[in-house]
Order: C-alpha cells, then sequence, then structure tokens
C-alpha cells in the first residue's frame, strides 16, 4: 500500500521534530549559516569543520564541552556542549556552533583557548595541522 503525499509528509515533520523541535529550527538555522559564512567567505584561511564524531576516542567527554572562560561566560556558551568547530589555519581564531541552555543551537567566535579544551585543541591542531600561534 503507497503513502499518500500527506503520510510522507507527516513522517517527514515528526522526523525533523525529533532531531529538532519546532521552537529550534530557526535559531540554529541561523547558527550554521553565520558558522558556515564565517568559515568559508571573506578571504579567511580555515580547515575544514569538526565535529564531535571526528574527535571521537581522541578525546573525553568533558573536553566536548566549552570551557568557563571570560568569553564564554560573557555570551553564555561556558559548560555548553559543542556541536561544531572550526580553527583558522593560523591558529588564531576559532568559530563554534553549541547546544544552549534550551537545547537550540547558537554560534561564538573568539580566540581558540576561550572556546575550546586544552586537549580538543590540541587534538584539532593535530589532526589538522594548525600551526600553533
Amino acid at each position: 500500500m503507497a503513502l499518500s503525499r500527506e503520510e510522507v509528509g507527516d513522517i517527514g515533520r515528526e522526523a525533523a521534530e525529533s532531531v529538532i523541535p519546532s521552537q529550534c529550527r530557526e535559531k540554529c538555522m541561523l547558527a550554521g549559516m553565520n558558522f558556515a559564512l564565517s568559515t568559508t567567505m571573506g578571504g579567511e584561511p580555515y580547515v575544514p569543520t569538526l565535529f564531535p564524531i571526528n574527535v571521537a576516542g581522541l578525546v573525553k567527554p568533558s573536553d566536548l564541552v566549552i570551557p568557563h572562560s571570560e568569553l564564554a561566560m560573557h555570551v553564555g556558551a561556558a559548560g555548553k556542549n559543542l556541536l561544531a568547530w572550526a580553527v583558522r589555519e593560523d591558529g588564531r581564531y576559532a568559530r563554534v556552533v553549541y547546544e544552549n541552555s534550551h537545547g537550540c543551537c547558537d554560534y561564538a567566535h573568539g580566540l581558540p583557548s576561550e572556546l575550546l579544551s586544552p586537549e580538543l585543541l590540541r587534538v584539532t591542531r593535530d589532526l589538522l595541522h594548525i600551526k600553533e600561534s
């Protein structure tokens, strides 16, 4: 028995809701767009984006949490789980997408040492051959 167009749409909406709640979709989409634009345009040399799966087994889960730096506390990112990150090729600047307090996504940028744990930063540099600044 074939599914109707409406049934297929309902299945798609339910699947999307299970991944990203409807109240978070716009916030997550904007965080992803800001992240993508900042790492691909403007001539800044960024290495590929990394995700937690890329460092699985190389760092502890606690290393995938944004540290309590002055910047991270100011923007509300301190203690939040990283979803994606990128570091400039010269190692001087980082951009991150993280899970905020409401289970949605947010975006921040700044010094790598303010947004990434020391171990995650070391592993990221090793994996992507980034120079230490």
